[in-house]
């Protein structure tokens, strides 16, 4: 058996949405035999997980499953392995420097709970 990463794609639409769709990019750990077993079992995984539920304005809000867009093999399972990597080129780098550094914030802080 071998191991991959799955990216899965849901777009989530609220039938009297005024603003724009939401889109949310999953990475999910997969094992299979083969390349195309993973294949396989992220589209299952994907489409089960698919969902419909009512917001707080009691509008139908449905998760659906578009695509796995990437599957990537990984040859060993190592401590420090990179999973994923995205590359950002914000426009305002300040403003994303300190919401970086308010996210590592709030990781310290939960973490120090937890001790």
């Amino acid at each position: 058996m071998y191991w991959y990463i799955a990216k899965l794609v849901y777009q989530i639409l609220v039938t009297e949405a005024k603003e724009s769709d939401q889109f949310e990019e999953q990475l999910r750990l997969i094992q299979a035999e083969n390349k195309q077993q993973a294949l396989s079992k992220a589209m299952t995984l994907g489409e089960q997980e698919e969902t419909i539920f009512y917001n707080y304005r009691d509008e139908p809000v449905y998760w659906k499953f578009l695509e796995v867009t990437e599957l990537q093999s990984l040859n060993q399972l190592n401590d420090g392995l990179q999973l994923y990597s995205h590359l950002e080129q914000p426009e305002y780098t300040d403003a994303y420097v300190a919401l970086m550094q308010s996210k590592a914030e709030r990781i310290r802080t939960d973490n120090e709970c937890l001790y």
